[in-house]
């Protein structure tokens, strides 16, 4: 059998309850989120393309499409969660931004702002904001048709 080689994450090595505690907050917020919403778009896309005449399947389709790009950008959330929660202070130990470890509140002093970041998900957002805006310019033009 192969097998697939895939770096660790970082997100194993955290160490505190509260660390522990904000990824999976996070994951059931924006990860889960998205996984939602695109469960809903394909339903609601299986629900139009079954009740409805032929002249609406392309509103199907085009939630379809939606639910399945609103499916991706889930994915893409999901691989790149490393980067939202860690960041490397200059030893090589994973900091998590924002949360406090209270078995080392000696080590509080040492790491600085340019230790930690913060990457915020404009990009992702940028990204939801492009692909809802042309499905639904694409809704209304077909609408116009009908």
């Amino acid at each position: 059998m192969n097998q697939v080689d895939r770096r660790p994450s970082g997100l194993a090595e955290l160490s505190t309850k509260d660390q522990k505690l904000d990824v999976r907050a996070h994951q059931r917020t924006y990860e889960g989120a998205y996984l939602r919403s695109s469960i809903g778009a394909l339903s609601f896309s299986i629900i139009v393309i079954k009740i409805f005449s032929k002249e609406f399947i392309v509103i199907g389709i085009i939630f379809t499409i939606y639910g399945l790009l609103l499916f991706l950008v889930s994915l893409l959330r999901t691989r790149n969660m490393d980067l939202y929660f860690l960041a490397d202070d200059k030893e090589g130990k994973s900091v998590v931004p924002g949360t406090q470890d209270n078995n080392s509140l000696e080590n509080e002093a040492e790491i600085t702002e340019e230790d930690t970041y913060f990457k915020t998900s404009g990009n992702i957002v940028l990204l939801l904001t492009a692909i809802t805006s042309v499905c639904y310019v694409l809704l209304f033009v077909f609408l116009q048709r009908i």
